[in-house]
């Protein structure tokens, strides 16, 4: 897997609108700019790529210029870093204009860049990993960059410290907090922090024994799911083949629609139909937006884990419940189910 350098202060980071456009929209100027002072309170310089900022309509309703605005950051070699704007619904159709473009396959493996994203960016970060990028599942500008009370969300703050530095084994703690979902983004909660709960359970094991090793492929359930119906129809799709599951830990988080639980159901027997339970060697199953309906899903998964002798952690921070922890997709991770722990075993920066 190709890995990029991590981050130090003055390098320049892009910020991109690969699914919806809002990030441009007028209405959201005083998020962007909170946004921005942290990350130039980082040391780092930031631009936007050259269609991130034109809106919602025209993001919408060009699909090909998202797809220019990746090619173009990753060919640009003073960009170090690309962080996705938000999420989304239909990254699905960037990757057409990529697919089989040869000097963008060039560019990611000549020029590899640090890429920051989850929810719909899932499609894009099965994409890049297909082409040997290790990227970084756990983050977006608006959602995370911007929160809007009064300081970062000190637990994704730590996790974005990781992008600074290069390590050959990191553990990855639980977050001892765990936050609800705004029910308002205007300009009013400026300064309001988030609603604040003790986290009580921490990691669940629900499956497996001893150490589990594999390499993290997956994200966002209903974006892998879209992108398997596409896959089955003939269409171009970003779900990773057969090959890449084998021996790896399948990361499944669950978006902010809190999708039922028959529903979730049905996608997992989905995948299952694929055979991917069969060649993977472990679950991480991302905590549910508020904590909704996650013990069904976890039961779900867990009927999954008995039958396929896989290893299940429940309850890891990342994805649409906050705060946010980074996971590398693509490259090795650890989990131990007797000493309850969940960890980065490789380097992911150079």
């Amino acid at each position: 897997m190709y890995k990029a350098n991590r981050l130090k202060k003055g390098d320049k980071v892009a910020l991109i609108s690969l699914s919806s456009g809002i990030m441009g929209e007028s209405f959201l100027d005083f998020e962007v700019q909170i946004g921005l002072k942290r990350l130039k309170d980082l040391g780092l310089e930031v631009c936007f790529t050259q269609n991130a900022m034109k809106g919602i309509e025209y993001i919408r309703n060009n699909p090909e210029k998202r797809a220019e605005d990746l090619k173009q950051a990753f060919l640009d070699k003073s960009i170090k870093a690309i962080i996705c704007g938000i999420g989304g619904d239909d990254s699905y159709r960037v990757i057409p204009y990529l697919n089989c473009d040869k000097e963008f396959e060039k560019a990611v493996k000549e020029n590899p860049k640090i890429f920051v994203g989850y929810s719909d960016s899932t499609t894009i970060h099965n994409y890049l990993n297909s082409l040997g990028l290790i990227t970084f599942y756990g983050m977006n500008f608006l959602s995370d960059f911007a929160e809007l009370g009064k300081e970062w969300l000190p637990y994704t703050k730590n996790a974005i410290d990781y992008l600074f530095n290069s390590f050959d084994f990191y553990n990855i703690e639980s977050s001892n907090i765990w936050y609800e979902e705004r029910k308002s983004f205007d300009v009013s909660q400026v300064g309001i922090e988030r609603i604040a709960h003790e986290e009580k359970n921490g990691y669940i094991f629900a499956n497996g024994k001893g150490k589990v090793q594999g390499k993290v492929i997956g994200g966002c359930i209903e974006v892998l799911h879209k992108n398997l119906e596409l896959k089955n129809m003939g269409k171009t799709s970003s779900f990773p083949s057969l090959i890449e599951f084998e021996n790896g830990l399948l990361l499944l988080e669950s978006s902010e629609m809190k999708i039922e639980p028959k529903t979730y159901e049905s996608m997992i027997k989905d995948i299952e139909k694929e055979k991917i339970f069969e060649n993977v060697n472990g679950i991480i199953m991302g905590k549910p937006q508020d904590e909704v309906y996650m013990q069904e899903y976890i039961d779900i998964l867990k009927a999954v884990a008995i039958k396929y002798n896989l290893a299940l952690i429940c309850n890891v921070n990342v994805g649409h419940a906050f705060p946010h922890t980074l996971i590398p997709l693509g490259a090795k991770m650890e989990i131990d189910c007797d000493k309850k722990s969940l960890a980065i075993i490789e380097k992911t920066l150079n």
